[in-house]
């Protein structure tokens, strides 16, 4: 039998209301079925899992070339043009995929690191792995987490050392960055085509989330699973943040962050730690966005709904609206398009 990403996550999802009704009628959920449903759990996210594995290894070898790219918008988008960089410097953690790019190419730091705190070392690193050349990208804000982050000094001690600084300027719009990079690199005619297919699946996509019902109340949980300890943990994502402002937003749906947040909840990066995922529940969500591991998430929500199957009567669980959905960090802007797309598609059935 053939699984696909969409089938698993429709049985995973689907199946929580049926045992939170189980446990409903009974007070607590019967012995065979917390079984079943951990069964449930632990099938979609190894088949999820290899699905991913198979996507992946079918990507394309790239055309490797000399250099640092610096910004993971220019790396991403070499990477969609055929092409990959000796080195990088950018987002991984903010990038669903970047794992494609980091096996071919070495990864020196995050954005931050080499702006700030670990500039020294990335410097070292650039100049000692006889890299001459740095693809640099200029953009308005570079990180919505950490602002003013910018490069212009790091640069400079780069130039000190002898390395020559290309940038790459995303500051006029993504399709003067795309078709500078395609020129750097002979790429022009697949840039031509990637441009296309942009365009037109951008087109889809917003027409496709005109169609959202307005003021859907949406839970955004990311998941983390440590595979060292076997320990799951959960964040939630604050208002005014990537998915707002790239998803959210386009829909007027609102994120429900503010209503579940406390004063002892630390932010960092757009997330806060939630250690009981009850207190999204009680809130009573339209919708649960899942981004990061899925399992956790799942997890956490089956034994909140052990535990007290009231929970079960929440909108998100009843209405089957529990999905994992991909996290957009405008760290890959040419995979936005199909990111908004899922997202529209998720959100049209609520």
């Amino acid at each position: 039998m053939i699984f696909n990403k969409k089938f698993l996550q429709s049985f995973a999802v689907r199946s929580l209301p049926l045992f939170a009704g189980a446990a409903g009628h009974g007070g607590s959920f019967p012995r065979p079925a917390v079984t079943v449903l951990s069964l449930i759990i632990g099938v979609f996210c190894i088949l999820v899992s290899a699905t991913s594995s198979q996507a992946c290894s079918k990507t394309p070898v790239p055309d490797r070339v000399d250099g640092v790219m610096i910004g993971e918008r220019i790396v991403s988008t070499a990477w969609r043009l055929g092409v990959a960089p000796q080195a990088m410097v950018g987002r991984t953690s903010l990038w669903e995929g970047s794992q494609k790019i980091t096996g071919v190419t070495q990864f020196l730091s995050c954005s931050e690191g080499f702006a700030k705190k670990k500039q020294k070392a990335v410097i070292n690193s650039i100049v000692n792995g006889g890299i001459s050349l740095a693809y640099v990208e200029q953009y308005p804000e570079p990180c919505l987490y950490v602002p003013g982050i910018s490069f212009d000094k790091s640069c400079t001690l780069l130039e000190k050392q002898g390395v020559t600084i290309k940038k790459i300027d995303f500051t006029k719009g993504l399709f003067p960055g795309v078709r500078q990079i395609a020129e750097i690199f002979e790429k022009q005619e697949k840039a031509k085509k990637v441009i296309k297919a942009y365009e037109k699946s951008l087109t889809r996509a917003k027409k496709q989330m005109a169609g959202v019902k307005p003021g859907i109340r949406v839970a955004v949980l990311s998941g983390v699973y440590q595979a060292k300890t076997g320990k799951s943990f959960i964040r939630m994502e604050t208002e005014k943040g990537y998915t707002d402002r790239f998803i959210l937003d386009l829909c007027k749906a609102t994120n429900i962050s503010s209503e579940v947040i406390k004063e002892s909840d630390k932010i960092d990066k757009g997330n806060f730690m939630l250690r009981r995922v009850r207190r999204i529940l009680e809130k009573n969500p339209d919708v649960i966005a899942i981004t990061g591991d899925a399992f956790s998430v799942i997890k956490a929500i089956s034994k909140a709904i052990a535990k007290n199957p009231a929970l079960g009567k929440t909108k998100a669980v009843t209405n089957c609206a529990i999905f994992p959905l991909p996290f957009y960090g405008d760290a890959d802007p040419l995979g936005y398009p199909d990111i908004l797309m899922k997202w529209a598609k998720a959100l049209e059935e609520i």
